[in-house]
């Protein structure tokens, strides 16, 4: 009897540890499987970005540098038009049939239209058909990545444990400043080992083209992960929306209009510093372009290694001490930072390395942050519309405005005001937000709008069950 008794405790043991192992695995695939959707994205906006110098003379020629600039800037800026309206076609598929669609959906959505970019013929072959497919094809863009950062980043929050969920959340934000430095190292390498001519001739396609290979890796490992745990007990609950959008307006505004406010200088900060730097720094004849990019590659690595630190202080401290001291930081050192950056090429990388610790310390809070603020079947949607009302009202519209300003006013600081402005607002927000860090995500509640169990959360529910995945 006693060796039975010992017995039974071994093996009640070695279930537990092979039970703690499979979460372990089911987390390690959440969170490579979202971190590689969010490279993708980014790096697809970053490969934009920095080759605005170049597209506005394959696309607007016989436009002045200036004028040239603004109108790529502008066509950079569509996509974040349509990301609200991405945001919430994205948001009702992930909280009506399931994260791993959803996530599915957004990837190939980003994919295919950069694809077809690095094939576009230029306004020398095809005229004014050029700028007006570049604008079609951003637009697709724009409703893909409306999903991609903020249903990645509930997922994640979803699988993570609730005392870890800031470092786990940061993964994501790892992902988005991974894809944002293959940007400018490809177009680095490209420009050292091309002349201008060529560049601007062939150079400039192989960019997009190199994105295909990596979507098709993320596609297919997409397909290998797990239904999120909180949506199929939202589903087995019959706690499903049928209209999450309306669901999540009629019951939760003001955690919309806070996660839009909180997100302002975030996405303000990260489309300044990541990315209009490296027109900028060369357009201001501090260095020349290449410089530029590899001096914003160097503050994105850099910010990188800081991120999973700062999200694993907000676990610690509160999310609202790194909000705080955030928006402080962008009211108090962006113009100092503009005046050190115009002193050497040294002076812009300190600087430029500043901003990117501030812009650490925000986005390492970030996706825990918001995934707090709502219950699982509205939580994707609530999530993806604060941030991309954000990031059209701040982040796409950040270098044309910088660009306009410096243009109107003349002062190469006045994108500063920008910065500040945002953090302002911000920080307004920050001040009277409640504490979420360490505590439970909200769960299933039974939805005011017209509920759906059908189908496809049925089947999800319970091949979810029958698999017997763990919620934490």
């Amino acid at each position: 009897m006693v060796d039975g008794e010992i017995r039974a405790g071994i093996e009640g043991s070695e279930s537990q540890s092979s039970a703690a192992a499979d979460v372990k695995t089911r987390r390690r695939r959440v969170v490579v499987g979202a971190s590689v959707g969010s490279a993708i994205e980014y790096y697809d906006f970053s490969v934009y970005a920095f080759l605005a110098s170049t597209l506005s003379v394959v696309f607007f020629p016989g436009e002045s540098q200036t004028a040239g600039l603004l109108y790529t800037f502008a066509v950079f800026a569509v996509a974040f038009v349509l990301r609200p309206v991405g945001g919430i076609l994205i948001g009702h598929l992930a909280d009506r049939y399931g994260r791993r669609p959803a996530l599915a959906t957004a990837v190939i959505g980003m994919a295919v239209p950069t694809a077809l970019i690095g094939v576009l013929p230029g306004y020398a072959a095809i005229g004014v058909a050029a700028p007006i497919m570049l604008v079609l094809l951003r637009v697709i863009q724009g409703l893909a990545a409306g999903g991609e950062v903020g249903g990645a980043s509930v997922y994640v929050a979803e699988a993570a444990p609730a005392e870890r969920r800031g470092l786990y959340g940061s993964t994501t934000q790892i992902g988005v400043y991974v894809g944002t430095a293959l940007g400018p190292l490809v177009v680095g390498l490209l420009r050292l080992g091309l002349t201008p001519e060529q560049m601007t001739a062939w150079g400039w396609r192989i960019p997009f083209l190199v994105s295909v290979p990596l979507s098709l890796a993320a596609i297919l490992y997409r397909r290998r992960l797990e239904e999120s745990s909180d949506f199929t007990r939202a589903a087995s609950k019959s706690a499903i929306s049928r209209m999450p959008a309306v669901e999540m307006l009629r019951s939760h505004p003001a955690a919309v209009v806070r996660t839009t406010a909180l997100n302002l200088v975030a996405f303000g900060g990260y489309y300044l510093t990541f990315t209009y730097m490296a027109t900028y720094l060369p357009q201001q004849g501090l260095v020349s372009t290449a410089s530029a990019g590899w001096a914003v590659l160097m503050c994105l690595v850099f910010a990188a290694f800081g991120l999973p630190a700062w999200a694993a202080v907000s676990d610690r401290i509160g999310r609202r001490p790194i909000f705080i001291g955030v928006c402080l930081g962008f009211l108090v050192l962006p113009y100092p930072l503009f005046l050190l950056m115009s002193t050497s090429f040294l002076g812009a990388v300190v600087a430029l390395l500043v901003l990117g610790q501030l812009q650490a310390a925000i986005n390492g809070a970030q996706s825990a942050t918001f995934s707090e603020m709502f219950p699982p079947h509205i939580r994707t949607s609530g999530v993806a519309l604060g941030f991309n009302i954000a990031s059209l009202l701040a982040g796409g519209v950040s270098p044309y405005l910088a660009t306009w300003l410096i243009d109107r006013t003349g002062d190469a600081r006045s994108p500063a005001y920008y910065l500040m402005f945002l953090a302002v607002v911000s920080l307004v927000f920050a001040v009277t937000m409640r504490e979420t860090a360490g505590k439970p995500l909200p769960q299933a509640e039974l939805p005011a709008s017209p509920v759906v169990c059908d189908e496809a959360t049925d089947e999800t529910a319970g091949s979810d069950r029958r698999e017997g995945i763990d919620p934490r």
